[in-house]
């Protein structure tokens, strides 16, 4: 059966569904449930639907599983705004005196009126992709005019503490984040091998602190911390750097280099543990490929005790196979429907002993640089936990020669240097291949595994041009990236003066 509803008169219409015992007071409708249009056209008003109306919201979504809202529960959420009109007080103007809160609000009067959505907002500046020789010295010292991180001419970083990049892009490929904050979060776009971008930002903290730096890029990496150097960056996707921030306003700006044609992504996070903020690298031979040839990556596992169970997560662009004390755990690669040999795999691994242990990951040489990433966690029956993952610490032997130390390779994603004729840039969080969820570089999307973040002794200031009362900022339009979460556990601290 079909039913045409005009929307000639109005944008609704409401459509009555007779039920049997109606039908039978309509003599006119006994044959049939809809009665066809008269060929004239004419209608006939059976009731005027006068007076007021009422209406309720009846939500539908499913956040069982926190795709929508954390914490996780059943039922929709509630009703939320996320987008609001957002105006700076010009010198002399009153917002609360105007009555900018109850709605009465001016004309557009330039670029300090916008739409802003809710925690979002300018954590940082960013200049480039150029020639290194080009990008601009390191900033000192806060500048003195209004422009304080002489900004002019620089691009704003805009992300949220909470949720990282409006419309990241890199959900595309998965149909949406599916409640998942990527870990990068800091986007530079498209740089060419040899090129590098140069981001600026301050923090803020009321008492000097020792903490680690934790800078997370596929690029060559130089950082800056009140315009003094910090010592040379290691190769490898992250570097955790030990820096000593003073009371009040510290500069932090760091430069990245692209070594191969990249779209260039990146995180940065203040952390007090950073053992517990590090990440298995992925891992390359130092030598050219060798067609045919056998790749061994080694590594030696002290366990403190005995485990009930464990696993090894292995992640390969080669064909692999995962050996245990000498013993085959599992394999993978050999099969490339999707033209990429890739692959991620857990393997349960139940022959780990007390003391030493040997891990090899043996790899075929098919022609080009081979890749490996391991992941592995074990637990007693008094359920300690003990971790290890791929990096610096590895070697490598190719057929029989003698082992050397890895190469650490910057990208974590497909290798575009080697697996692809044509770059076709389609990102990856980092964290794809990882095991075990580590805390997020961003204070409040971490979905799991603590926070190993700086806890004490600073306030966010993400995103503040100016410097407003408490209560006033509480009753205008708030600037977006004030997120209101000031808990003590908290990650990239922005101040822009």
């Amino acid at each position: 059966m079909i039913v045409d509803i005009p929307f000639d008169a109005g944008p609704a219409a409401l459509l009555v569904w007779p039920g049997q015992a109606e039908l039978s007071d309509w003599p006119e409708h006994a044959d049939s449930a809809v009665q066809p249009a008269s060929p004239s056209g004419a209608t006939e008003v059976l009731c005027e639907l006068t007076g007021a109306w009422e209406a309720r919201l009846e939500p539908t979504l499913d956040n069982r599983y926190g795709d929508l809202a954390r914490p996780a529960h059943s039922g929709a959420p509630p009703v939320q705004s996320w987008r609001f009109e957002h105006r700076r007080e010009a010198p002399g103007q009153d917002g609360l005196a105007a009555g900018w809160q109850s709605g009465t609000w001016p004309a557009p009067a330039g670029a300090d009126d916008a739409t802003v959505t809710a925690t979002f907002g300018t954590q940082g500046w960013f200049t480039g992709p150029l020639p290194p020789e080009q990008l601009p010295a390191p900033l000192v010292a806060p500048a003195a005019d209004s422009d304080r991180l002489q900004s002019a001419g620089w691009q704003p970083v805009i992300y949220s503490l909470s949720r990282g990049v409006q419309r990241d892009p890199i959900h595309l490929p998965t149909l949406g984040p599916k409640g998942h904050v990527p870990e990068e979060f800091l986007i530079f776009g498209q740089t060419p091998a040899g090129q590098a971008v140069q981001f600026r930002t301050s923090v803020w903290l009321e008492t000097a602190d020792n903490l680690t730096l934790a800078l997370g890029a596929p690029a060559a990496k130089q950082l800056w911390i009140n315009g003094a150097e910090v010592s040379a960056a290691p190769a490898g996707y992250l570097w955790l750097a030990p820096v000593q921030l003073r009371a009040g306003v510290n500069l932090i700006e760091f430069r990245l280099t692209a070594e191969q044609t990249v779209n260039l992504r990146a995180s940065w996070a203040l952390v007090r543990e950073a053992a517990r903020y590090a990440r298995p690298e992925w891992m390359t031979t130092p030598d050219a490929p060798r067609l045919h040839s056998r790749i061994s990556f080694l590594y030696a596992v002290d366990m403190p005790f005995q485990p009930a169970h464990a696993t090894l997560q292995v992640g390969a662009d080669a064909p692999c196979r995962v050996l245990v004390n000498g013993v085959e755990v599992g394999r993978q690669g050999g099969f490339d429907p999707y033209h990429s040999p890739a692959r991620v795999q857990p393997y349960p691994v139940g022959n780990l002993r007390q003391g030493r242990n040997q891990i090899e990951l043996e790899t075929q040489d098919v022609g080009r640089k081979a890749a490996v990433v391991a992941d592995g966690v074990a637990v007693d029956a008094d359920g300690r936990r003990f971790t290890w993952s791929s990096g610096p610490a590895w070697q490598v032997r190719r057929d029989d020669a003698a082992p050397v130390p890895v190469e650490l390779r910057r990208r974590q994603w497909a290798d575009m240097k080697f697996d692809f004729m044509q770059p076709v840039f389609v990102d990856m969080d980092p964290s794809f291949s990882h095991l075990w969820r580590r805390p997020h570089p961003l204070p409040a999307a971490g979905l799991a595994g603590g926070c190993a973040h700086r806890r004490h002794g600073s306030r966010h200031r993400a995103g503040s041009l100016c410097r407003r009362r408490a209560g006033r900022m509480a009753a205008l339009a708030r600037a977006a990236g004030r997120t209101g979460d000031e808990r003590a556990c908290s990650g990239p601290r922005t101040r822009l003066d």
